[in-house]
């Protein structure tokens, strides 16, 4: 790879939109699956221009958005940061009905609990210093 690629993509991921509508509301999750991605580059699980599904990009993102370690060193709790699935008819799947929301099996969190989980995800003010820390960790500086 030649320095001016590199430079580019340098470039082009300090630019990364993280916010798709323009509303200054942040897409913390943008760079943690960049992370991850860069990961299986590097380990040669990703060796052309399609980027799977797969059990190793769900652990390397779980690994890099997993935000225990910057709540503890803070000293504050961080919202975790979550991908909701959802089906077709509108329930979601049942890891998230249990280990996100806390339903008990076969039960649907509320439109209420959704919001509010949302909410504190979205509104949490210091997620630039998260991903600053992470980048700070991933790359050694």
């Amino acid at each position: 790879m030649t320095i001016s690629i590199l430079q580019d993509y340098i470039q082009r991921i300090r630019h990364l939109i993280r916010s798709p509508r323009g509303n200054n509301r942040y897409a913390p999750h943008k760079p943690f699956l960049l992370l991850a991605i860069i990961e299986l580059i590097k380990q040669s699980e990703i060796e052309e221009n399609i980027i799977p599904f797969s059990d190793s990009l769900i652990t390397l993102f779980t690994k890099y958005i997993s935000l225990t370690p910057v709540s503890e060193e803070w000293g504050e709790p961080i919202p975790r940061i979550n991908a909701f699935l959802f089906y077709k008819n509108g329930t979601c799947t049942d890891y998230i009905c249990k280990n996100i929301f806390g339903c008990d099996d076969g039960q649907q969190p509320t439109p209420l609990q959704i919001a509010g989980l949302a909410k504190k995800i979205e509104t949490y003010e210091k997620w630039d210093q998260v991903i600053e820390t992470f980048r700070k960790d991933a790359f050694g500086e």
